[in-house]
């Protein structure tokens, strides 16, 4: 798996079942493709932030890992987008990234409104 926002490979353990990992260099062949989509990425991120962008145009290297991961989160509580992760619970791999990524960009209870139930038997009852 390659990590876009790092530009890091990740490699899990076999013998470990995937509880262990690697961080790594992206191999060869796929530093291309990783930077295409990391470029799409930082460029969608940018949109959504008007200082982002302002730097994505001067130059797009300029935008760091906090201010991408900052941008998400905040686009995600609005629901202006959703954050894909890849992995496998069969294999425990991508599960430890997957929870970092919920506990950093998803609300807590102090971040979004109360939400107001209603009684699916009667709609005027809350």
């Amino acid at each position: 798996m390659v990590d876009l926002i790092r530009m890091k490979g990740i490699i899990w353990h076999a013998e470990t079942e995937g509880m262990t990992f690697d961080e790594i260099d992206i191999p060869a062949d796929m530093v291309a493709e990783a930077e295409e989509w990391r470029a799409a990425l930082v460029e969608a991120v940018a949109e959504y932030d008007d200082t982002l962008m302002e730097k994505f145009f001067e130059d797009p290297n300029l935008i760091s890992e906090d201010e991408i991961h900052e941008a998400i989160r905040k686009a995600t509580i609005d629901l202006s987008i959703v954050p894909m992760m890849c992995g496998s619970s069969f294999k425990n791999k991508g599960v430890q990234t997957a929870l970092d990524a919920v506990c950093r960009y998803l609300p807590s209870p102090v971040d979004i409104e109360a939400i107001e139930g209603k009684d699916p038997n009667d709609p005027e009852k809350y």
